[in-house]
C-alpha cells in the first residue's frame, strides 16, 4: 500500500480533495499526502462502511472548483455503488479510486484481534469475507452507470491513470488491483 498511495500522490494535483474510505490503507494514505488545511481531506468516523463514494458527491457539490478524489476499498464501494450513477447524472467531475483486494480486509483484521484476545480457534479461517465467485468488475459496473473506467494492475501505471482521470473533467473510476491479506 505505501507504493500505491505514493503513486496516487504522484498522479494527483496539489489542490486535490481526498475523500478517504480506504480503511486499512488510511495510514499509508495519510503518510503520502500533505494535507494543507480545511477541505483537503474528508473521511468517516466510526466503524461503518459505505460512505466514501456517496460522500464524494456532497464534497464535489460543496467544492465544485477543486478536483475531488474518493478512495475506497472494493467492499466499501459496493455499499454505495449507485453514487457512480449520481455522479454521471449530475455531471460531477469526481475520480473514484477503488482499491480492489477482493476481500473485506478490515473484517479479517478484526477477526484476528478477536481470536487473539479470546484465544478462539476455528476450522474456518475467514468465513464469507472474500469477494469472489464471481469477482467484481468495477470497470463494467462503472460503464453500466455511465462512468468511464480503467483497471490498473501495475504500480507504475497508477499515477498516469489518475492524472488522466482528473484531466477528463467528468466522473471517472480507476480500479487498482492490490494484494489481499497475507
Amino acid at each position: 500500500m505505501p507504493r500505491v498511495t505514493a503513486e496516487l500522490r504522484r498522479g494527483l494535483p496539489d489542490d486535490v480533495v481526498i475523500v478517504d474510505e480506504s480503511i486499512t490503507a488510511s495510514l499509508d494514505l495519510a503518510r503520502a499526502f500533505d494535507y494543507r488545511g480545511f477541505g483537503d481531506y474528508f473521511g468517516g468516523r466510526g466503524g461503518g462502511i459505505g460512505q466514501g463514494l456517496a460522500g464524494a458527491i456532497g464534497v464535489k457539490v460543496a467544492m465544485p472548483d477543486r478536483p475531488v478524489v474518493a478512495i475506497s476499498g472494493d467492499g466499501s464501494a459496493m455499499y454505495a455503488i449507485q453514487a457512480l450513477w449520481t455522479a454521471a447524472h449530475h455531471k460531477l467531475a469526481i475520480v473514484f479510486v477503488v482499491l480492489a483486494n477482493r476481500e473485506y480486509r478490515i473484517l479479517k483484521h478484526n477477526v484476528d484481534v478477536w481470536r487473539q484476545n479470546f484465544e478462539a480457534g476455528t476450522q474456518h479461517p475467514y468465513q464469507n469475507m472474500d469477494i469472489t465467485g464471481p469477482a467484481l468488475d468495477f470497470v463494467h459496473l462503472a460503464a453500466g452507470m455511465g462512468v468511464e473506467a480503467v483497471r490498473v494492475e501495475k504500480a507504475g501505471d497508477i499515477a498516469g491513470a489518475v492524472a488522466k482521470a482528473v484531466a477528463a473533467q467528468r466522473p471517472y473510476l480507476v480500479e487498482i488491483a492490490i494484494e489481499g491479506k497475507r
